[in-house]
């Protein structure tokens, strides 16, 4: 069943080491007040059994971020598992941000608070998807549960991963979510245009849910307060997601 959306997201704190950087993209010359915004997908399952979520997530190049962000400004598209009372967020996906005065693609990924954890930067390709995974695991030494978060590469399916965090406890009140999310609301532009948008799950690889089994679930796209709805957008699919920037 769908659930009313709370979101939490990557935050713009402390980061680790980024890899090579992109050319920097020319946005706004100047940004408002730090705002952030979110495109967002739901669902909860029932009796608190959401114990997981995948899906391809597609690289996208044409976001625009603010010249003076001071490496603040981000435009990202992201699969999670949350608490859905706001207390934690677990969360893989792409992002566009800054570093240094230029702007690069990356993955990212974050626990607890959201923040954020940047890898294979510079390395990404446009319209490529990779393939992510989050899912609640049992340690069989320790008997102690906690979300593992898998990056499976571009290659296809989840049979090939690398787990880039399993610390996380797991959350009394999960909600599975697919969110474009960007800070500096409605001046950063977010990945997508109206005719090549952001594409979360395709027709041959949909975004699943984990209850018993991995399987498509009644997701729920939902619109809330200050989401930039003139210029971000969002559709559902056959158990897809699209976002896209009318302005891109």
């Amino acid at each position: 069943m769908a659930s009313t959306v709370i979101l939490v997201g990557f935050l713009y704190g402390p980061i680790s080491a980024p890899g090579p950087a992109l050319a920097a993209t020319v946005d706004d010359p100047s940004c408002p007040s730090y705002n952030d915004t979110f495109v967002p997908w739901t669902w909860t399952a029932s009796g608190n059994s959401e114990y997981g979520i995948r899906a391809p997530v597609q690289t996208s190049f044409d976001s625009l971020l603010c010249t003076n962000s001071g490496d603040s400004a981000f435009a990202t598209g992201w699969i999670a598992i949350q608490a859905t009372n706001d207390a934690g967020i677990t969360q893989i996906g792409i992002i566009h941000r800054w570093n240094n005065g230029s702007s690069a693609w990356c993955r990212v990924w974050a626990i607890g608070t959201g923040a954020p954890n940047y890898y294979d930067c510079g390395n990404q390709s446009n319209g490529t998807y990779v393939y992510f995974e989050i899912y609640q695991n049992t340690n069989v030494h320790t008997g102690a549960n906690s979300y593992v978060i898998n990056d499976c590469g571009t290659s296809g399916g989840y049979g090939s991963c690398t787990v880039m965090n399993s610390t996380q406890s797991p959350y009394s009140d999960p909600q599975g979510d697919v969110a474009a999310e960007t800070n500096f609301a409605c001046t950063v532009q977010i990945m997508g245009s109206a005719s090549a948008p952001q594409n979360y799950g395709t027709s041959a690889s949909q975004v699943e849910g984990l209850v018993q089994d991995w399987g498509t679930r009644d997701w729920n796209y939902q619109s809330q307060d200050n989401d930039c709805t003139s210029d971000y957008h969002g559709v559902q699919g056959n158990s897809t997601f699209s976002t896209w920037d009318s302005r891109n």
